[in-house]
């Protein structure tokens, strides 16, 4: 089936980029790989694809003028799963990437955590790496007012 194709073919895209962020978010050759639009872009054609394939006219007025019970029988179909999927895919892998970006411009803050939390639950790994950053700075920004008066 072509929606399955697409979900396991989405699921393996973005592994190395997820194995990149999450082993070393800090080396160039991670940001200057992920930091590049080609994958997202791959990604989006086969989102568009399935978009354009999958969505019926009835899904598309139910996606259109959301209710929780039109969205899970648009759901029901594979195709516009397997695009729903891609998508969550594409944000989660996005999120990840700033998040990695924000450890090179901040050498020391942690992000690790904050990653793994991105690839398997994304609005997680988003608040983690917020509160994560906000700690981090409250810390920094301590550790320098005491050496200052010290």
């Amino acid at each position: 089936m072509l929606a399955e194709l697409f979900f396991n073919g989405a699921n393996l895209a973005v592994l190395p980029f997820w194995l990149l962020l999450i082993g070393r978010p800090r080396w160039t050759w991670t940001q200057r790989i992920v930091g590049s639009p080609y994958p997202f872009a791959v990604l989006a054609i086969a989102y568009l694809f399935l978009l354009v394939t999958a969505v019926s006219p009835e899904s598309a007025a139910a996606l259109a003028s959301p209710k929780l019970a039109d969205i899970a029988q648009a759901f029901a179909d594979p195709g516009v799963t397997a695009a729903g999927w891609i998508h969550f895919v594409v944000l989660d892998l996005f999120v990840g990437r700033w998040v990695a970006q924000t450890a090179v411009e901040k050498p020391g803050l942690p992000v690790r955590h904050s990653l793994v939390l991105c690839l398997f639950a994304g609005p997680l790994g988003l608040l983690s790496h917020l509160i994560t950053q906000a700690i981090w700075q409250w810390w920094q920004q301590r550790q320098a007012t005491s050496t200052t008066t010290a």
